[in-house]
């Protein structure tokens, strides 16, 4: 385990074998990091949160932060990212609204910088209906144990028809 002095880990965080955890990294209480995950320098993991084995995630990203819901009043939510991910620069996900609700990222998914990945989102990525080659759309799993891509500058929010509905971003 690799964890820089200056990273801030909470005692009730449980962090894996082999994982590395950068400069500036805040990892708040009751968050899982699994094995073999790389947490880069600067990056917030809020309370709640479950990361699976062989995850990368890189500078900037803030996961598990409190859903954007006026009903959210401060219950216990989570925010669980499978196996083998790679969360790029700049990323927000964050919790379900509602106690005992999660925001549940699959395996094998790379989330590109700026992406956002709304409250009580699930699934993995896949073809939007009406433009799979149009950018900042949450895109396609290549096969059913393929990855699922969210490109820059999109964000995913509620479970719609079995995979995610995306939101073009602004100035894609």
């Amino acid at each position: 385990m690799k964890i820089h002095p200056t990273a801030s880990i909470d005692p009730t965080a449980e962090v894996g074998e082999d994982v590395e955890i950068g400069a500036y990294s805040v990892i708040g209480a009751n968050v899982v990091i699994g094995d073999r995950t790389r947490v880069h320098s600067q990056v917030v993991i809020e309370q709640y949160v479950t990361i699976g084995t062989d995850c990368e995630v890189f500078p900037g990203a803030v996961l598990g932060g409190i859903p954007q819901d006026r009903k959210f009043k401060g219950e216990k939510s989570f925010l669980v990212i499978g196996n083998n991910n790679i969360i790029r620069e700049h990323v927000t996900m964050h919790r379900a609204a509602g106690a005992g609700n999660e925001t549940r990222i699959g395996d094998n998914n790379l989330i590109m910088a700026y992406g956002h990945i709304g409250q009580r989102a699930r699934g993995r990525p896949r073809r939007s209906r009406r433009d799979s080659r149009r950018a900042s759309v949450c895109t396609h799993r290549a096969s059913r144990n393929g990855w699922g891509i969210l490109q820059s500058r999109s964000g995913c929010s509620t479970l719609h028809d079995g995979g995610w509905q995306a939101k073009q971003g602004s100035g894609s």
